[in-house]
């Protein structure tokens, strides 16, 4: 009886949240007439652009407020139960003690940006939940505004530790209602039930072990399992047309042989492969996987019989020609040797396409053109649309300059990405995302009837090349087989295609699910933050309102920054990429589930894909790391090694969770799989563990905080526990570390040291670090403390500088506490046997001690990090100075003036703060208080200093860092009344 009366016990507030301006489908956000002319920043660099978002938010907005329903509705449709990823739920010692949420509803609607709506085109968007709230997916159903059931197809995605689900695909028809699609709401609860969908209406599908049919109701497709050939065949209508008069192909050109190879090639007996991986009324995914195999025997230059790896995941939606292609082509070709000789390109294509061969005759194209120009003519010979680009060096800002240019059916600078090809019986429309971004591309029809999709034209300036083992490209594709000839719901479902509409609940809704962290929301408020955020958009994005790192296009580098540029033994520069250096991807979708702004998610998703093609790894690395399996994250500074302090998942994991991205998924265990392998050999590690152990130059803060921070999210967007015990043992490993007895110590700039004499009787400054005392500490060495070496080598350890750094250990704290919020979900403690070095090991890790480290790390670094009269360190060489600020280094050759960890720290410190006297240790609960108002105060004092008082926005060398972190300390800080 007491667990139905907890059940039944639930309060929503309904807070307003965001709207769409009904004139030009942009997302409004409420209160910000007065943004631009608040007294609190400078605008002297704010471009018209930025005025102009600005000021697009004004007073219209949407109930998007989260409810309870009051009504019961049978609307819903039942998929097939998909297979999931998800592992074994996570056992604790205690039993987690949750109230979940009966039931409610969650307000969402369709957000196309520019364009115009279509009838009968689907939106797949995912929508999270809280903890407890959804147990079984037949407990959700859509309904529309006006109250009438929506057929809708639910999906699960991944699960929370207790078994429900924290985000569901969510697939539907939108219906028009005038210039926009009409609001939805989902439903959920107990008491909601959801009611089959009309079989006739369904996708069907049948296999057998030659083949996979797909018939969508008013399309037929046919695959074969014995080879890829795209599709063996397609019918299409009441009458079963054939659509091709053969199967299909995808084809590459080796550009180092000039060889063809293709995918029909590469047989089931090879290994290709082909299977349903998920089974909806609406929606069905199949999935293939195979090799480009060389034509006639022909092989690769290194004597490979097939030239790289292809997968592709082909999505179909009932009642509809429609299909839509991830294609990814990876090498993951391991080559043998030393990092040294990579062979320069190590992958080069100078052709890629898919082709559809079609069977009709007389037939008309139509293309797309810049600012809405079409073309059209009858197919004669061959017609095309190429896109290319000169890519040229820009002395003034030493990055790279793009002149853009399409030719072929018509002329311009940058073409969408679309053809038709059509006679009156019937027609097919193709689409490439990203079309001129991506450049070069090519679509192109001939009169023998060959629909070819060039991924990389062969008339393209240049070949499509690698720069390291293991790279891989990923291109999405629409493909519609329709009825007919030409008309302008086409040409519209094709351009709504391009645009990537997107599925909005209300910023209230994301903050309260905690699925992407502790959000804040939108306030009047928060008006700083949002201009600084919308400004930094204009730099990042155009390079609008700032002076340098703009984006980088082409098929290697579409989706990366300008990180500066190198100088070359020539004396000539090259562009220094930052492969997605740090989250900025990550950052973007925050503030688009903050915000609305479909803008920040369109901006992040390139963001995201450029780093699962190009920033890991996708085959073993053997010069560095044999045996280890593929899944090594880049880094800036060189490809061939791993660097800790600069392993980052690049928000594939939220750009996952918003839109089931099958190639992210997969890249996110990848990634988190490799380092698995590192940290239970005894790899990424702290402390010193084991006879003979010394601490190293990389013991510090930052390398231990991404790798921890990389297999939390794995782990929350997976649900797979290895991922959970991963970071386990490196939260245990970052609490030996920290109760390890330590120095902090500085020798005066200059001074030789005398290597017979202690090294803290020649100190100018010497403090011991005791977590028994309250000062324990994960004490950085010489090589990121950014100190300058002594006369002694950096072997003798005892004998180099050794101090905090604010903005780097901002980053561990900040994954810890990822960690511990976790943990509380789980019930405060957790216990597991691990194997670990190769043999079971009993980890045990409890709320209580990672509270207790958090205070007392972050203690340690204001007292000493933090330049203040009001709060003065305690080196002696800083306590005079009164910048507000987190010095870059304490080393006092540093100058105190540059900072760092403004953006970083608050919400570290906002989050320490919040700990109640009973969450903490006796040691504390005396001057708590006071504690809490100096942290929160200087919080306050960054934020001011930093994001109210500073108009001028950054994108560099850590790409956009106000980003990473930034948007959990704005919910803080409304949440403790400081803005």
């Amino acid at each position: 009886m007491f667990r139905l009366l907890l059940y039944l016990i639930v309060i929503w507030l309904s807070v307003s949240g965001c709207g769409i301006n009904p004139c030009t489908n942009r997302p409004y956000t409420s209160v910000y007439d007065f943004i631009s002319s608040n007294a609190g920043c400078s605008t002297p660099t704010e471009t018209l652009a930025t005025q102009s978002r600005l000021d697009d938010r004004k007073s219209v907005k949407r109930n998007l407020s989260v409810k309870s329903p009051k009504k019961e509705l049978n609307v819903a449709v039942i998929p097939e139960k998909k297979s999931s990823s998800t592992a074994p739920l996570i056992s604790t010692h205690e039993k987690h003690k949750f109230i979940p949420l009966v039931s409610g509803e969650i307000p969402l609607f369709v957000n196309m940006g520019t364009c115009a709506p279509e009838s009968n085109y689907p939106i797949s968007f995912a929508v999270p939940f809280p903890v407890g709230a959804v147990r079984n997916i037949l407990n959700l159903r859509l309904v529309s505004d006006n109250g009438s059931a929506v057929p809708a197809q639910f999906s699960p995605n991944v699960k929370w530790p207790d078994g429900s689900f924290k985000a569901v695909l969510l697939t539907f028809y939108p219906e028009k209602n005038g210039t926009a699609y009409r609001d939805y709401k989902v439903l959920y609860g107990n008491s909601v039930h959801s009611l089959g969908q009309d079989s006739s209406k369904s996708i069907k599908v049948v296999e057998d072990a030659d083949s996979i049919t797909i018939d969508t109701g008013t399309t037929r497709f046919q695959m074969s399992r014995n080879r890829f050939a795209l599709f063996d065949q397609v019918y299409r209508g009441a009458a079963n047309e054939r659509v091709l008069r053969e199967p299909g192909d995808l084809t590459a050109i080796d550009n180092k042989t000039g060889k063809l190879f293709r995918s029909s090639l590469y047989k089931k007996s090879d290994g290709y492969r082909l299977e349903v991986v998920e089974k909806g009324a609406l929606r069905t995914v199949v999935r293939a996987e195979g090799k480009l195999r060389g034509e006639n025997g022909a092989v690769t230059a290194d004597g490979d019989r097939d030239l790289a790896t292809f997968r592709i995941w082909l999505t179909f939606y009932a009642n509809s020609g429609m299909t839509h292609l991830k294609y990814t082509i990876i090498d993951t070709k391991v080559r043998p040797g030393i990092a040294s000789s990579f062979p320069q390109p190590v992958f080069s294509l100078s052709d890629n396409r898919m082709i559809l061969p079609l069977t009709a005759s007389d037939m008309s194209y139509v293309v797309g053109g810049e600012a809405g120009a079409i073309y059209e003519g009858k197919v004669t010979g061959e017609k095309h649309i190429l896109q290319d680009a000169i890519r040229g060096k820009d002395q003034k800002t030493k990055g790279y300059s793009y002149k853009f240019h399409y030719t072929g059916v018509g002329n311009g600078e940058r073409a969408p990405g679309w053809m038709d090809v059509s006679s009156e019986r019937g027609g097919v429309t193709v689409a490439l995302r990203y079309f001129w971004q991506n450049y070069p591309m090519k679509l192109s029809i001939n009169d023998r009837g060959n629909l070819n999709i060039c991924l990389q034209p062969e008339d393209a300036l240049a070949p499509f090349s690698t720069d390291y083992p293991g790279e891989a490209k990923t291109h999405d594709i629409f493909i519609n087989f329709h009825e007919g000839g030409y008309t302008s719901d086409i040409k519209g479902k094709a351009e709504l295609y391009l645009s990537s509409p997107v599925l909005l609940a209300s910023s209230e809704w994301y903050k309260k699910t905690v699925v992407f962290g502790p959000l804040g929301e939108l306030s009047d408020k928060t008006w700083a933050w949002d201009k600084k955020v919308a400004r930094q958009y204009e730099c990042s994005a155009f390079a609008r309102g700032c002076s340098k790192y703009p984006v980088l296009y082409g098929k290697n580098d579409f989706g990366d920054y300008q990180l500066g540029y190198d100088t070359c033994k020539s004396g000539d520069w090259s562009v220094n990429k930052g492969l997605n250096h740090y989250e900025d991807a990550h950052g973007w979708i925050l503030e688009f589930l903050r915000q609305g702004e479909k803008d920040y998610f369109d901006f992040a998703a390139p963001f995201a894909m450029n780093h699962y093609d190009i920033g890991v790894m996708h085959t073993e690395n053997p010069f560095y790391y044999p045996g280890v399996p593929a899944g090594m994250i880049h880094w800036h500074g060189g490809n061939e090694k791993i660097e800790g302090g600069h392993i980052v998942p690049g928000g594939i994991d939220e750009y996952y969770l918003l839109t089931a991205d099958p190639r992210a998924l997969e890249v996110i265990r990848e990634q988190a799989d490799w380092i698995v392998h590192k940290v239970t050999n005894g790899w990424l590690r702290m402390a010193p563990e084991i006879p003979g152990d010394k601490i190293g130059l990389e013991e510090y803060e930052r390398p231990h905080a991404w790798p921890l921070y990389t297999v939390l999210k794995a782990f929350e967007s997976t649900g797979d526990l290895k991922y959970w015990n991963a970071a386990t043992i490196m939260i245990q490993n970052a609490i030996d570390w920290w109760k390890l007895p330590q120095h902090i110590i500085v020798f005066q700039y200059g001074k030789m040291l005398d290597p017979k004499v202690p090294a803290s009787d020649q100190a100018m400054y010497y403090e011991m670090t005791d977590w028994i005392k309250g000062n324990g500490y994960w004490v950085s060495t010489l090589r990121t403390a950014n100190c300058d070496q002594t006369n002694l080598p950096l072997s003798m350890y005892d004998y180099q500088d050794h101090v905090p750094i604010a903005w780097m250990a901002a980053y561990l704290e900040t994954a810890i506490i990822r960690y511990y919020e976790q943990l509380k979900i789980m019930g405060g403690n957790y216990s597991a046997t691990i194997t670990y070095r190769g043999k079971p090991k009993k980890f045990s890790i409890d709320a209580a001690a990672i509270r207790e480290m958090i205070i007392q790390t972050v203690n340690v670094i204001v007292d000493h990090n933090y330049v203040s009269n009001k709060y003065p360190s305690i080196f002696p060489w800083l306590s005079h100075l009164g910048y507000d600020h987190f010095v870059y280094s304490a080393c006092p050759e540093r100058s105190p003036k540059v900072s760092d960890g403004a953006v970083q720290m608050p919400f570290v410190l906002l989050y320490a703060s919040g700990f109640t006297e009973n969450e903490i240790s006796e040691r504390w609960r005396p001057t708590w208080k006071a504690r809490q108002g100096k942290w929160r105060d200087i919080a306050r004092t960054l934020y001011r200093s930093e994001i109210e008082n500073r108009g001028q926005p950054l994108t560099g060398y850590n790409g956009a860092p106000l980003l990473w972190n930034m948007p959990y300390a704005i919910e803080l800080f409304q949440k403790y009344d400081l803005l």
